[in-house]
């Protein structure tokens, strides 16, 4: 059964996309991404699979939070089946551009849109509307012999099919805010993302591999905080940037929180090596 193996990558629109780009490139170290981005954006990463993606939200009025979620192999035809079960229609599906044809077909309803990028040719991206008002989009690889036959390995979007572990410095997870917790609870088990351990603990994440996803009650709507894993020997240097940069913060052990120019809050985890 096909399932949300990683949580690979988070959009945020941001009022100032200057501000916010210098600000996660200094605090959290990160540089432009390979994928590539226009004036209205800025994706960035650390030269692995997590990536974080800026968009200026004075130039794209409609401009959405999202949260990129990485699956399990699986062809276009399955994984319509899988999604229909579970009463799940998506809005929008980007594929490589000698794929669009056969997408249409089966998602009639959906936005299609190609990409022209060879390097993209081993997957394709399926993406829902949330209860949290935040879009998933989920990055299906085609399966191992498509993708031999094809001749293509891109980097950034295939690893081992099972990979499902965090990487350092990478995401940790999310918090996001809905109306019903119990709602968007509910949606995400359909995406396999259930609670951690025992049930009973009110304050148990859900997980997608080793990424924690933390649900509050707010309103409105939305992603409210993000949190990452980077090496314990770091914090110093991130808590010397944060005070260079006149932001506010708070340091417990290894545990920083900081409050990006959004208004998000960015809760940074230092792991000691060994």
């Amino acid at each position: 059964m096909p399932a949300a193996l990683r949580l690979q990558g988070i959009t945020l629109p941001v009022p100032d996309l200057a501000a916010a780009e210098k600000f996660y490139r200094w605090v959290l170290a990160m540089k432009a991404a390979a994928e590539e981005s226009d004036s209205r954006e800025a994706a960035l990463g650390w030269g692995k699979e997590d990536r974080v993606r800026l968009v200026d939200a004075s130039a794209n009025p409609g401009a959405r939070e999202a949260i990129s979620l990485r699956m399990e192999a699986l062809d276009p035809p399955a994984i319509a089946v899988w999604l229909a079960d579970r009463g799940l229609a998506p809005r929008r599906i980007v594929a490589f551009e000698g794929d669009v044809a056969q997408m249409r077909e089966i998602w009639p309803d959906a936005e299609v849109t190609g990409d022209p990028d060879p390097a993209d040719s081993n997957r394709y991206v399926v993406s829902l509307e949330s209860p949290a008002e935040v879009r998933l989009d989920l990055h299906v690889p085609l399966p191992p012999a498509e993708v031999i036959a094809r001749g293509r390995h891109g980097p950034f979007y295939r690893r081992t099919k099972d990979w499902r572990g965090l990487e350092n410095p990478g995401i940790l997870g999310v918090t996001i805010g809905v109306g019903d917790p119990a709602v968007l609870v509910a949606y995400l088990d359909a995406l396999e993302i259930r609670i951690m351990g025992d049930s009973s603990d009110a304050d148990a994440p859900l997980l997608a591999g080793d990424h924690q996803f933390r649900i509050e009650r707010r309103e409105p709507a939305g992603i409210y905080g993000a949190a990452f894993v980077v090496a314990a020997s770091r914090l110093p240097d991130l808590v010397r940037t944060l005070e260079r940069f006149e932001v506010q913060h708070r340091l417990d052990r290894n545990h920083l929180l900081a409050v990006d120019p959004a208004g998000r809050i960015l809760a940074v985890n230092g792991v000691r090596s060994g």
